[in-house]
Order: structure tokens, then sequence, then C-alpha cells
């Protein structure tokens, strides 16, 4: 399976001589980050899937299954020189988890930046957990857990009996994908993650 890249957000800002600024965000997909010439600073983040909330029930009266927990949250700064531009990082943004029918909601995706011929190491935010079927108890799903990161944040748990889901960890270029609710028979997905690398 391929997955295309899918820049989000290519923002230049600054001003007079010298490296502007950019910062770009991937919202699905894998690919290669190229360092662009000039940088001397880099920030990856990174945010997970969230799970996807479990299935419920129609009858005696509807109930919902447990909410989705959300993904985690990864940062990383890099120092950067001349001899960095144009070396390349990996990456892989983490889809949102589905929603059960009558079943446990399935866990939101890893995200993850790897090495290409940058040597960032590896950087993991994991994705949350499904909640569980209503007649398995309607837990709610777990969050992430992240590594490798200078700041690691784990995912929010969701609740058990629909909501609330977990909640999106906020950071400082992206937010981890927020859990799914349920309040009937098919409990609904996750958010997807995302990744951004900021240069400066």
């Amino acid at each position: 399976m391929t997955f295309a890249a899918r820049p989000l957000i290519d923002n230049t800002s600054g001003g007079g001589g010298g490296f502007m600024p950019v910062t770009h965000t991937y919202t699905s997909g894998s690919g290669a980050e190229t360092i662009p010439s000039g940088a001397t600073n880099l920030v990856v983040e990174l945010g997970a899937g969230g799970g996807g909330g479990g299935g419920g029930i129609a009858f005696p009266e509807p109930a919902g299954g447990g909410a989705g927990g959300s993904g985690a949250l990864c940062r990383k700064t890099y120092p950067l020189t001349s001899a960095n531009w144009g070396q390349t990082m990996n990456y892989f943004v983490g889809g949102g988890g589905g929603g059960g029918t009558g079943s446990p909601g399935t866990g939101g995706a890893v995200s993850t930046v790897t090495s290409g011929s940058f040597a960032s190491g590896t950087l993991n935010a994991g994705g949350g957990a499904g909640g569980q079927s209503y007649n398995s108890g309607a837990g709610g799903g777990s969050g992430g857990a992240a590594s490798g990161g200078d700041t690691n944040i784990s995912g929010n748990a969701g609740a058990t009996g629909g909501a609330p889901a977990g909640a999106a960890v906020n950071g400082i270029y992206v937010s981890s994908g927020k859990g799914g609710t349920s309040f009937g028979v098919t409990g609904n997905p996750g958010q997807a993650g995302a990744i951004a690398f900021a240069y400066t």
C-alpha cells in the first residue's frame, strides 16, 4: 500500500536577510521530508490518530459503547548545520480508528518520524485505543503513548458509556487525533493525527 504525501501548510514568515522560517504540516500519508537550505533549527512534532468508539445497542433502548482514547503527542528539537541541508527524514501520519458496529472500535494508527539521510532517530506517537462494545462492558479506550522526543505526552482515555471521547493533545504546531464517541449501534471514528516540521 502506498500513501500520498499531502502537505496542508507551507507557512513562510519573517523578513530581512537570511533564512525565512517555514513550517511543513502533513495530515495524512507518508513520505520523505527534505531539510531546506539555510535552516539552523528544526522542531518535529507529531500527533497520532484517535481510537474509534465501540458499538452500542438499539434495543430495548439506545445505548453507546465506550469512547475511544486520543493519540499521543511527541516533539523533538534538532540543531542544523549546512551539512544537513538537503538531507531527509521519513514520516508516516497515523489515521483515526474506525467505529465498531456491535464490536469494539479499532485503535488509531501510530505516527512516526524515522531517520533518512538525516539521523533523526525514531520518534513515535502511539494511537489511542478503541472503545469497547456495549456488550463487552462499554469501557473507554486508553490514550496512546509516545517515545523518542524531548517531550512525550500520552493521549487521554475515553469514557465508559459513549462520551466524552479522549480529548486531543494540543501541541505547538499540531494536535493528536481525538477519540470517537458512541451513542448508538455504530461508534464514531477517531480523528487522524498530523506531523509538522518547523524550520528556523
